[in-house]
C-alpha cells in the first residue's frame, strides 16, 4: 500500500524574597515500572519587573516559591477553540464543591511545586470515584531532566514523566494504580472572565497544571493575590475553579474588573484558605502553560516501546505536512493497540499506519493504514489502532502522517538540549522523516542525538 495518498533558557529576574524559596526536580534515567513495562533501547517571555520591598502582612501567607523563572524551550501553538464542545459557563465553578479533589499537599522542600500541580491534576480528573495519593517526590527524582531540585520544572517535563509510563505511583507502597494517556496543553489566560477553554477543562477534566509569579507583596488579606505588571513565573498551582462576581476590591491593587480564579496551592492547610487563594482574572501572569492530566485505571496496555522517555523537548521537519516513523524491536508475542502521538501544534490532522521493517527501514508497501482523525488541542495524545500483531524479536514501525494550516515543523522530536534534556540519546536506524511518505530519511542525520517523539503501546 502506497504512503503517499492523502491522508524549548532561562532568565533571572530581580526578586526580593520575602517568603522561603523553591525550585524543582532532581533528575534520573527512566526505569521500566511493573505493570507496565517501559521498552526502550541500549517562557514565558515577559519584561522582568522588580518587586517593590515590603513589610507586606501576607509574608506568612505563602510558601516557597522558584528562585528562577520556570520556562519552556519550546513555545505550544493553541487553538481558540481546542476542540472543546460549547457549553454553558456558570459564574461561578468550584471543583471543591464537586467532591472532585483530593486533600490539599505540603511539599515542605525546596522543590517540587510543578510535580504537586501535576499530581494534583492526575488525582482530580479521577475524583470523586477513585481518590488517590500520588508520589510527588517519586516524579521529582525520575523526571530525567537536567534540573537539580532548586532548578525550577515545566508540565512538559511532567508530561514527559508520565507519558513514558514511568509513573506516577502511590506515595505508599510506590504501585502504579494509575496511567496518564493524555494530556492536554491549553491556551494561555486571557486577562478577564472569557477563557471558555480553560473553564470548560476545569468543569469537564478537573484541576488544571499552570504557573504564575506568586510574591507575597501582591497578597491581600492572605488569600486575594494580584500582580499588575509582568515577572518571570515562579511557581505552579492547580486551577480548580472560577468566580465572575469576585470583587476587584478584595485585591491590595484593584484590577481592571472583578472577577478571580481559585487555585490549590501546596504549602499545606495553614495557608490561605486551608490551602486555596483567588487569584484575579487579570493578573498578568496566571494560566501560564496550562495543561489537564488525564488519568485512566492501569492495566489497558502492558507495554509501552519508545524512544522519548523525555518526550518532544523541540520540533523539526517540514512546516504543513510531514510522515515521521519509529522502529521497534517487539519482545514478546503482543498485539500494538495503541499509539503515542506528541503534537505541540493544534489543529493537526493525522494518519497513523503500521508497517515491518525490511532493511532497517520502514516497508512502506506493506503499510496498513491504523487510524486517522485530527487533535484539535496541544499535548500527548493515546490513539487506539486496528492493531498490528507481532512476535519477539520482529521489528515493526509505526507511521506517522500530519498535516496543519499552521507554520509550525510539525514533528515532535526528543533532543538533547544543555541543562534541560541533556540526556536524550539517539541510535541510526531508530527514527525516521520524510516530506512524501516514500523517501524515508534517518533522523540522526538531522539530529545526531535526536530521536522522533513518537510511542507504540501493547495491548497483550
Amino acid at each position: 500500500m502506497s504512503l503517499t495518498s492523502s491522508s524549548l533558557r532561562r532568565r533571572v529576574g530581580t526578586v526580593v524574597a520575602l517568603a522561603s524559596l523553591l525550585g524543582l526536580p532532581p533528575s534520573c534515567s527512566v526505569h521500566d515500572i511493573p505493570g507496565m513495562e517501559v521498552a526502550r533501547p541500549s517562557t514565558t517571555s515577559s519584561s522582568t519587573q522588580s518587586v517593590p520591598s515590603s513589610g507586606s502582612q501576607a509574608a506568612d501567607a505563602i510558601g516557597p516559591v522558584s528562585p528562577l523563572p520556570i520556562e519552556e524551550p519550546i513555545e505550544v501553538t493553541y487553538s481558540d477553540t481546542q476542540g472543546r464542545a460549547a457549553q454553558t459557563l456558570l459564574a461561578r465553578f468550584d471543583l471543591r464543591e464537586q467532591g472532585r479533589l483530593t486533600p490539599v499537599r505540603t511539599q515542605r522542600t525546596n522543590g517540587p511545586c510543578w510535580a504537586f500541580a501535576a499530581l494534583a491534576s492526575v488525582e482530580s480528573s479521577l475524583m470523586p470515584g477513585m481518590p488517590l495519593d500520588l508520589s510527588e517526590n517519586d516524579m521529582v527524582n525520575r523526571s530525567g531532566f537536567d534540573r537539580g531540585p532548586y532548578g525550577g520544572g515545566t508540565r512538559q517535563m511532567a508530561a514527559a514523566y508520565l507519558a513514558s509510563g514511568a509513573g506516577p505511583v502511590s506515595e505508599r507502597g510506590g504501585q502504579r494504580v494509575v496511567d496518564v494517556l493524555n494530556i492536554h496543553y491549553l491556551p494561555k489566560n486571557k486577562l478577564g472572565p472569557d477563557n471558555p477553554v480553560l473553564k470548560r477543562a476545569i468543569m469537564n477534566e478537573g484541576a488544571v497544571f499552570t504557573l504564575f509569579f506568586q510574591e507575597a507583596y501582591y497578597l491581600n488579606r492572605k488569600v486575594n493575590y494580584f500582580a499588575p505588571t509582568s515577572h518571570p513565573t515562579n511557581h505552579a498551582v492547580a486551577i480548580v475553579g472560577w468566580d465572575d462576581n469576585y470583587s476587584a476590591s478584595n485585591f491590595l491593587q484593584r484590577p481592571e474588573g472583578d472577577g478571580a480564579w481559585i487555585i490549590r496551592n501546596s504549602w499545606g492547610t495553614k495557608k490561605g484558605e486551608q490551602g486555596y487563594y483567588y487569584v484575579s482574572y487579570y493578573d498578568r501572569q496566571i494560566g501560564t502553560a496550562n495543561a489537564v492530566y488525564l488519568g485512566s485505571p492501569t492495566g489497558t496496555y502492558k507495554r509501552i516501546y519508545q524512544h522519548d522517555p523525555l518526550g518532544a523537548t523541540d520540533r523539526r521537519g517540514p512546516v504543513g505536512d510531514a510522515w515521521y516513523a519509529n522502529v521497534f524491536t517487539a519482545r514478546g508475542t503482543e498485539h500494538i493497540g495503541a499509539v503515542g502521538l506528541w503534537s505541540l501544534t493544534a489543529g493537526v490532522d493525522y494518519e497513523v499506519y503500521l508497517a515491518p521493517v525490511t532493511g532497517g527501514r520502514p516497508d512502506v508497501s506493506k503499510a496498513q493504514l491504523a487510524a486517522s482523525g485530527a487533535l484539535p488541542y496541544a499535548g500527548y495524545h493515546t490513539i487506539e489502532t486496528s492493531g498490528m500483531d507481532v512476535t519477539a524479536g520482529q521489528a515493526f514501525s509505526v507511521i506517522v502522517h500530519v498535516r496543519s494550516n499552521s507554520s509550525d515543523h510539525l514533528v515532535p522530536a526528543e533532543l538533547p538540549i544543555s541543562g534541560y534534556s541533556s540526556r536524550a540519546s539517539a541510535e541510526p536506524g531508530q527514527s525516521f522523516i520524510s516530506t512524501d511518505g516514500t523517501n524515508w530519511r534517518d533522523f540522526t542525520e538531522i539530529a545526531p542525538k535526536g530521536n522522533v517523539a513518537l510511542k507504540a503501546l501493547a495491548t497483550r
